[in-house]
């Protein structure tokens, strides 16, 4: 073909002539205006060969193409006549090497409109297209669509409106391996450019309507760097306190509520008694501890030079407050659980305290050692470890981690090193990967997050292979990390203008197939390296609600069976699925989907869960996942 721009989005696969069609794209003939092409061409593989067809689509612009599974046929829909309109909604189809047009009067074609996007979809063999709009000065106004159709190969079909607000140059997009349709949009709001906003949110298209996967855009899923979130060992649910504005005319007034984390979304708590206010008196509320003796979270605030420190307690969606009159060290905000003491410890100025419901109290003083850091158990080596970030300004300097040894704190010489961060970073214990998990902070260089996560074993750093987190810009980092113990994973939540939550998780139960069809069979994969020889059970479950607890650890927390007993299948559709693992702690379990044809419409989700025989108690829980069914 001759040289041109744009052709790569007017580019499809021919699946059924085994070839790639090539439509149009411009070129510019000199000055500042394009021109656009109509010529059509094929490529085989080792050739091009322009097509000759006695019927072709006029000269266009701001058009989009697709192949169609049900007929083998490329379709084309509608743009902006060239030079100057109008919008235009013709329908073309290309099978062979013959373009015809289709008679407007009978594929209903939708309104006339530019700059929509097409795609393909190779389980229901549609043809989908959505959004697009008018924009134009000739018209004096902008208009922009959020409506679904398909093509079936005779007529177009309106699957509905209202998916959010109409967007200019969407992206629709069919992933196989995913299953149903998802629609990314990383575009922005229609108006003008210099006031658009970036937005992402994702969809999936299940009959009759849109279901929302993953987003944080509403006031009520906000999330700041400056409200914690905790996970509640007894709820087994991860929770918020945000700090919220009081209307009283102070400004530095704020009420501490309590929010829920339901799915995709925070739901506020029913809370009683006397909320913390965030006044001059309280400056700090950072993050809470939660202490197992009283089954309560408890956070420490004020100022110990003002004589009005204190502890917040919550418990059972109640306040209360506990003045801690003879304080003397205002304390760095890393407080830790210590599961072995049962109290809460702190390093501040060189000194470990200890606190015993009334006051802090020095357990031992190193001079030589860390000044402070983040202080976390290992408790697979039974041992204190301190994660100490240099300081500033420039943070040229990698991290150290120190471990706490006899009356002294040791630092432990490691041969790699994770990435050097100008702002903080998050350290904590995960028990399901064997170590500490260091993940967030910002390059000082580039401003952007770190995407990285790095797993210290013991003994030394490695980056973590499956853990790369978004690079936000600055400003949009990672504020708050949350072991989810219910469900054997670490969420990871951003902030600012679209906040989103990150989930990692230990993958013990996977599928062979991304997708099975009714009457066919699939294969789950079990890999449960400590559990070698012990007897595997598989259980299907309509839903994935908070799960049922099946033992609770004071350090661990709650572990649940992640599925719900509201609507387990019989035990896998008429039986316990039952493996008994080899000696690596691996299995297989073939799976056969009946041929019932209200399966796909239905939310599946699979786990397990191990036998200790030799205790006659339950071992090892699997992660949940979702059984995706086709037609």
């Amino acid at each position: 073909p001759s040289a041109r721009f744009g052709g790569s989005r007017w580019i499809v696969s021919d699946v059924k002539n085994r070839r790639v069609v090539l439509h149009g794209g411009a070129y510019y003939p000199g000055g500042i205006s394009s021109i656009p092409l109509n010529d059509t061409w094929v490529w085989n593989g080792l050739t091009w060969r322009k097509i000759q067809s006695s019927q072709k689509p006029s000269l266009r612009s701001e058009f989009d193409l697709a192949y169609h599974t049900g007929d083998g046929a490329i379709v084309l829909f509608g743009g902006i006549q060239f030079p100057r309109g109008p919008f235009l909604n013709d329908t073309w189809v290309l099978r062979g090497d013959k373009w015809s047009v289709m008679p407007k009067s009978k594929v209903s074609p939708p309104s006339i409109r530019s700059g929509y996007l097409a795609a393909s979809d190779f389980i229901t063999k549609e043809l989908w297209l959505f959004g697009g709009g008018m924009n134009s000065s000739m018209l004096g106004k902008q208009v922009y669509y959020d409506d679904l159709w398909s093509w079936n190969g005779k007529k177009w079909k309106k699957l509905g409106s209202g998916y959010g607000k109409g967007w200019q140059g969407p992206w629709l997009q069919h992933l196989g391996s995913i299953g149903p349709m998802l629609y990314l949009d990383v575009s922005y709001y229609p108006g003008n450019p210099e006031t658009a906003q970036r937005g992402t949110r994702t969809f999936r298209w299940q009959r009759p309507g849109w279901k929302e996967v993953a987003r944080w855009a509403s006031d009520a899923d906000l999330i700041r760097g400056v409200d914690p979130m905790v996970y509640d060992p007894d709820k087994n649910e991860i929770l918020q306190f945000r700090r919220e504005t009081i209307k009283t005319g102070n400004a530095y007034g704020s009420r501490v509520e309590v929010y829920r984390l339901e799915g995709g979304h925070f739901q506020a708590l029913p809370v009683t008694g006397v909320k913390p206010r965030q006044t001059d008196r309280f400056m700090d509320l950072d993050t809470p501890i939660y202490d197992e003796i009283q089954k309560k979270f408890i956070f420490f605030v004020g100022r110990v030079a003002r004589k009005d420190y204190g502890q917040w307690g919550f418990k059972s969606g109640k306040w209360s407050f506990l003045p801690i009159r003879n304080a003397t060290v205002q304390l760095w905000k890393w407080i830790l659980w210590d599961p072995i003491r049962r109290k809460p410890l702190t390093v501040a100025d060189h000194k470990l305290y200890a606190f015993d419901g009334k006051s802090w109290t020095v357990v031992l003083e190193d001079k030589k050692g860390p000044a402070r850091g983040q202080l976390v158990y290992d408790v697979k080596r039974s041992r204190y470890l301190l994660f100490v970030a240099p300081p500033g300004p420039t943070y040229s300097a990698p991290p150290e981690i120190w471990e706490l040894s006899g009356k002294a704190w040791k630092k432990i010489s490691t041969k790699t090193s994770p990435d050097i961060s100008w702002t903080e970073q998050k350290f904590l214990y995960v028990p399901e990967f064997g170590g500490c998990l260091l993940l967030g902070g910002e390059d000082g260089k580039t401003r952007r997050a770190l995407a990285r996560t790095w797993l210290f074993d013991g003994q030394d750093w490695s980056p973590l292979k499956v853990g790369s987190l978004p690079q936000m810009r600055v400003g949009q980092s990672m504020t708050h990390v949350v072991r989810d113990a219910g469900r054997r994973r670490v969420l990871a939540f951003y902030s600012n203008q679209h906040p989103l939550m990150q989930e990692l998780a230990q993958r013990t139960l996977e599928r062979s197939e991304p997708l099975v069809k009714r009457g066919e069979s699939t294969v789950f994969e079990v890999a449960m390296p400590q559990q070698g020889g012990s007897p595997f059970l598989l259980g299907l479950s309509l839903s994935r609600k908070r799960g049922i607890p099946v033992g609770r650890d004071p350090v661990f927390g709650t572990r649940l069976f992640p599925l719900d007993m509201d609507a387990m299948l019989a035990w896998s559709l008429g039986g316990p699925i039952l493996t008994v693992l080899d000696q690596a702690g691996r299995g297989k379990i073939p799976f056969h989907i009946p041929k019932d044809p209200t399966i796909p419409e239905m939310d599946l989700w699979a786990s397990g869960f191990t036998l200790d025989l030799v205790k006659l108690k339950l071992g090892e829980v699997s992660n949940s996942i979702p059984l995706q069914i086709i037609r």
